[in-house]
């Protein structure tokens, strides 16, 4: 990821955070762990998604863009 997280979850069964770039959902086979500290130094605007519930997902367009929110279907 470059700073360029375009979808977030926050699960709703364990809380667990998924981060994705705009090109998409990342594959299992692609996919890796790493502290959220680490995902705010990539990408500080995540920090505006701390009070996001379990459960919600959010996305935006672009870096500059506002998140937009709603309830995982």
């Amino acid at each position: 990821m470059n700073g360029s997280t375009t979808y977030v979850c926050h699960d709703a069964d364990d809380g667990a955070w998924q981060f994705h770039p705009q090109s998409g959902p990342t594959e299992e086979k692609d996919a890796s762990i790493v502290a959220l500290e680490t995902i705010c130094k990539l990408d500080p605007g995540i920090l505006e998604l701390a009070d996001l519930p379990f459960g919600w997902c959010a996305w935006r367009e672009k870096q500059s863009a506002e998140w937009q929110r709603a309830p995982i279907a």
